[in-house]
Parts: C-alpha cells; sequence; structure tokens
C-alpha cells in the first residue's frame, strides 16, 4: 500500500454528546458539501474524484464506545497510531472518530487525508458547521 500525507487533529468537548454531533456532521456536513461524498480512483494512471452515496460517508462517522483517553499524550498516542493507517483507493478519505475523554468529556478526532484538503480548508468546514456561520 502506498503511503500518503494524512492529517488529523481534534476538538475537546467538555459536554460530549457524541449523536448530536455525528448527526449534525451528517446533516451539514456529509449532505451539504457534495466533495465529503466523494472518493479517489485511480484510471489509466490518472486520479479522479467519483461520487458515492452519502449513507458510505457516515459509516466514517464513528463513536467509539470502547476507548477512553484521559490525558493529552494519550491523544498523541492516538493520533500517531491513527497516522500509520493509510486510505486506500475508493475509500472515504476521511474518519471522525467521536472518543470519550476524562469523566465527562469528550474528542472529536478529525483524520483526513491530504488529497481531501488541507488544515485550513478543514478548519473552514468545521466552522461551517456552527449556528452561525455565513460565508460572507
Amino acid at each position: 500500500m502506498k503511503k500518503k500525507p494524512t492529517m488529523t487533529g481534534y476538538l475537546i468537548l467538555e459536554d460530549f454528546k457524541p449523536d448530536e454531533w455525528r448527526n449534525l456532521i451528517m446533516k451539514k456536513g456529509i449532505d451539504a458539501f457534495p466533495k465529503l461524498r466523494k472518493v479517489l480512483v485511480k484510471i489509466l494512471g490518472y486520479y479522479y474524484w467519483k461520487d458515492v452515496k452519502a449513507s458510505l460517508a457516515y459509516k466514517n462517522l464513528k463513536i467509539m464506545d470502547d476507548i477512553k483517553l484521559n490525558s493529552l499524550k494519550d491523544i498523541c498516542d492516538y493520533s500517531i497510531k491513527e497516522h500509520a493507517i493509510y486510505y486506500k483507493e475508493n475509500e472515504i478519505p476521511y474518519e471522525f472518530h467521536f472518543i470519550r475523554y476524562g469523566d465527562k468529556g469528550g474528542i472529536i478526532f478529525v483524520k483526513f487525508d491530504h488529497a481531501l484538503s488541507d488544515g485550513i480548508g478543514f478548519l473552514g468546514f468545521l466552522m461551517a458547521l456552527s449556528d452561525n456561520y455565513s460565508a460572507d
């Protein structure tokens, strides 16, 4: 498998409601942004974006009930582990992991292929999820 640049980031939340966040990303993210419903395919030596069903993309919004992180070191270790797992062709090139953090909080861990976006672009996407977001 060819290694490709993977980017990660995370948000720490004091009030963690993973189902609400998952639904928000489905509605205001995947359903609203066509690029989040595409996979990279290689045809005759060239890469192209191919449309897929939104339901395939929804599977990459993962509530990780079996994982709990307790410190920033735990987050870094988790991120390093995820960096070693590369996306393949014909796969949705991003994932959101909803993970418990500490006693009441949680983390939204974001992992994505650099072919999809850079860090600034994905930060813009996260801002677009807010209630008072305006492209203006």
